[in-house]
This record gives C-alpha cells, sequence and structure tokens, in this order.
C-alpha cells in the first residue's frame, strides 16, 4: 500500500511483520511488529493483511490473529491493540476516514467497529458468512457482505439501516 505524502510503501510480509520501503530508492526505511511462527500445511491460509490510515501516519494490520494492532508509521511503535471482540482469526479490516475509527470483521461472523484512540468496541455487528466490509465514503456508515445478503450499517449507532437478501457468493463491497 502507499503511504501519501510520504514516497513510501507499507508491505505485511507473510510472518507478520511489516516492512517501509522508498518507493524512488527502493531501500527499507523500517521494519516493525512481530514474527509469526509459520508451520504446518495451512500455515499460510490466512493472509497477512495490511490498511493505510488517510493521513498515511497510521496502519492496521490483522490476519491469524483474533485481534487488530494500530501502528504509528514514523516510530513503528504499536498505538493500539484492539482486542476481546473477535473469537477467531480477523480477516476483513477498513479505515474510517476520521483517522480514529477502524472496523473489522472476523471469521466468527461477527463485524466491529473500533475506537483507535479509546482501543475499545463501539459496536457489535452480526453477518452471517462474511466475505467482505467497506466504509462508505464520508465514514458514515459500513457494507457488509455475506454469501447470501449484504447490509449497511449506521457507523454513529451501530442501527442496521438497510439489507439485501439474495445470492452474494463471495461477493466484497466496493464503494465510489
Amino acid at each position: 500500500r502507499v503511504l501519501p505524502k510520504s514516497g513510501h510503501i507499507a508491505v505485511r510480509l507473510v510472518d507478520g511483520r511489516v516492512v517501509i520501503w522508498d518507493a524512488g530508492s527502493g531501500a527499507a526505511v523500517s521494519r516493525f511488529g512481530e514474527r509469526w511462527h509459520l508451520s504446518g500445511p495451512t500455515s499460510g491460509f490466512l493472509a497477512a493483511q495490511l490498511e493505510v490510515f488517510p493521513s498515511g501516519e497510521r496502519l492496521l494490520t490483522y490476519g491469524r490473529e483474533s485481534w487488530a494492532t494500530v501502528w504509528e508509521v514514523a516510530t513503528g511503535s504499536s498505538l493500539s491493540e484492539l482486542r476481546g471482540e473477535h473469537e477467531v482469526a480477523i480477516i476483513h479490516g477498513a479505515v474510517f476516514p476520521d483517522n480514529w475509527r477502524v472496523v473489522t470483521g472476523g471469521f466468527d461472523e461477527t463485524v466491529v467497529i473500533w475506537s483507535v484512540s479509546e482501543g475499545r468496541a463501539l459496536h457489535r455487528l452480526p453477518h452471517p458468512h462474511l466475505t467482505g466490509l467497506a466504509v462508505v465514503a464520508g465514514g458514515d456508515a459500513v457494507v457488509t457482505t455475506g454469501h447470501d445478503s449484504t447490509a449497511m450499517w449506521c457507523a454513529d449507532s451501530g442501527e442496521r439501516l438497510r439489507e439485501w437478501l439474495g445470492s452474494a457468493s463471495s461477493a466484497r463491497p466496493f464503494l465510489w
């Protein structure tokens, strides 16, 4: 992912670490995060995921864990660990344009809207057979997709605003 205004690229390696590269020189600027112990036939099944905050100053990482981490790019410091709401691995994530909220979705069919500054869940939303999620431009709502439905949720209240039934198969929401 490209970091806005910096000329840097952020990459999350398959072992869980983050590397920041200078796009011009190709040199590694920094490396941070914990290295996962990878073994067994399913060790690479869950990808290491990374989302960039609109400011370019923070990153959200998730993947094999049941928690997500918010990192400060400049220092490589963990700013917040978002824990306790997912029972299993987080497979989807997105960042709000306000730079203080994120949303995660897990194999446990739960979508969580988090306050990054407080490190706590604001809303917990159920979506069976979750296949994707996205934050609506402006940050007023979250869209989730599953095998047989798509839903739109109010980001402030957690209320389901609308649901569309029908086979979405493995659709992922794309918003513009």
